[in-house]
């Protein structure tokens, strides 16, 4: 009996998951991760998150998490080992780093945001990164190169407007925009 072949891809079981009391107030934030990102599941409540991502097991979970919801989830590692990298979306990036970064390797490999692109940019890099490595080949490396080309092309037009944007002539890099590539 010949074994059954695999039509499914890791990316049809990627996705990224962010829980956030006042996910609501960030309605222009989702638009620009879901123009970038395939699959992008919303919560404002932890415990429904929790609970999602425990009845999903098969699901490789990038997860963002509000910084003060943070250690009520993380306390249930256990329960989360789908998750392949967590990041910290807040307003105060010390109030957290310590604490966070050191008790739990998955926020130290995702990291502490408080821009929306930075935060997208570095899931991007590690979605790459993870497809690359799980499925170099087929799907997975076509939607790695995907991401890559998106996420160069949001770095561009970030570090242009950066550059617009200095207030001063000697705050301005020495070279052109078009010159950073």
């Amino acid at each position: 009996m010949a074994c059954p072949i695999r039509t499914d891809s890791i990316v049809d079981h990627t996705e990224v998951v962010w829980v956030d009391e006042n996910i609501h107030e960030y309605i222009q934030t989702q638009q620009k991760f879901r123009q970038n990102i395939k699959t992008l599941y919303t919560f404002n409540d932890a415990e429904k998150c929790v609970q999602y991502i425990v009845a999903n097991p098969t699901k490789k979970v990038f997860l963002i998490i509000r910084g003060s919801l943070a250690t009520q989830i993380l306390q249930r590692e256990e329960d989360l080992k789908s998750i392949i990298n967590v990041y910290i979306f807040c307003l105060n990036k010390n109030r957290y780093k310590n604490e966070l970064e050191n008790n739990y390797q998955k926020v130290k490999s995702g990291g502490i945001f408080d821009h929306d692109e930075d935060l997208l940019l570095k899931i991007m890099e590690d979605m790459v990164n993870f497809f690359e490595q799980e499925e170099p080949n087929g799907k997975g490396g076509e939607e790695a190169q995907k991401l890559k080309e998106l996420h160069d092309k949001l770095y561009k037009t970030k570090c242009t407007l950066m550059w617009k944007q200095a207030p001063f002539e000697e705050d301005r890099p020495s070279e052109s925009a078009s010159d950073l590539t």
